[in-house]
């Protein structure tokens, strides 16, 4: 996965690097979400709804880091 992960990031520019980290990032953690919430509660999102969560999340943080750099 890595090298996988690797490949895909070289093909943008340095500067958005780490949106595109970001995004892979908020991705995975909210699949990894849905798999315990399969398992370990036993019901499920629609996967709209994880596309949601995911938006939601990057959203947030875009918000999140705007204003913390306003700060400094």
């Amino acid at each position: 996965m890595y090298k996988c992960w690797r490949k895909w990031r070289s093909k943008f520019e340095k500067s958005i690097r780490k949106d595109f980290d970001g995004i892979l990032t908020y991705f995975w953690w909210n699949v990894w979400n849905e798999r315990n919430r399969r398992i370990f509660q036993h019901k499920q999102l629609q996967p709209m709804d994880v596309a949601y969560l995911i938006k939601e999340d990057i959203q947030q943080n875009a918000i999140a880091f705007a204003s913390f750099q306003h700060v400094y």
